[in-house]
């Protein structure tokens, strides 16, 4: 059954892999520059050649962080559903957030149930 602190744990991971993944869209970007000014000034090539390779690594981490963080986000997008109904509004505001869809409303009452509070 989850919990308010599975809760929290899920929505952690997905804050961390977020901004894991800007930092590492800001990475390439500022190696992109580094290896366009090096080319520009005329580096050894055995300089540039390493940059390049470092330039690459960045790249496939991209895809990568993203795929973690869609993995991520279903795992908690998962946890949502199944916990709904058992947690308070407060504990899982911050994962509905997240995830950009505001809270699960509480299915209707069934017809009978509506009776017996009808009959009470």
């Amino acid at each position: 059954m989850a919990t308010v602190r599975n809760l929290k744990i899920k929505t952690s991971t997905c804050k961390r892999i977020l901004k894991e993944l800007h930092s590492y869209e800001k990475e390439v970007e500022r190696e992109a520059a580094k290896t366009v000014d090096m080319k520009e000034k005329g580096a050894d090539p055995y300089d540039l050649k390493q940059q390049e390779n470092v330039l690459a690594e960045s790249r496939m981490m991209v895809p990568d962080c993203r795929k973690r963080l869609e993995g991520a986000l279903e795992d908690l997008k998962g946890t949502l559903v199944m916990c709904n109904m058992l947690l308070p509004i407060s504990a899982s505001f911050n994962a509905f957030t997240l995830l950009g869809f505001p809270p699960l409303k509480l299915p209707p009452p069934h017809p009978r149930e509506k009776l017996r509070t009808q009959n009470s």
